[in-house]
């Protein structure tokens, strides 16, 4: 996103800083070689790795978007076609894609019932989402 001041407000200062410590506990602390590092303190590494369901609706967010032409786009670009954000750093902020993408970030609870009502469940593993047939 380009800073201007008509967009230089708290909403989304809290948005960038939201998005980039989510960013910093899924990608650097919850790799095992750095979480090695600290074996002997549990509570640091407790602290750094990112809750299941964040990551789980961060590579559900990235796959919706590879279904979406919009989405397409912004993964080609690099950035939201929308607002100017970087992808995928955007998809680990709370709100909701300005375009059709994919919704607000949700609570761990409202998160369960979401997969459960649209028959999907995500495997953080390999980094794939998976739809059922009830």
């Amino acid at each position: 996103m380009k800073i201007t001041r008509s967009n230089l407000t708290i909403h989304n200062i809290k948005r960038f800083i939201v998005a980039y410590k989510r960013k910093i506990q899924i990608w650097l602390f919850s790799r095992k070689v750095v979480t090695s590092l600290f074996k002997y303190s549990d509570s640091l590494t407790e602290y750094a790795e990112s809750s299941n369901h964040i990551k789980e609706q961060l590579i559900w967010r990235l796959e919706m978007m590879k279904n979406n032409e919009e989405g397409k786009q912004c993964i080609a670009k690099g950035e939201c076609i929308h607002c100017g954000c970087s992808v995928p750093d955007l998809q680990l902020s709370d709100d909701a894609c300005e375009g059709t993408c994919y919704p607000a970030m949700m609570n761990e609870k409202e998160w369960v019932k979401y997969k459960i009502e649209n028959h999907f469940n995500v495997d953080i593993h390999r980094q794939i989402v998976y739809k059922y047939i009830v």
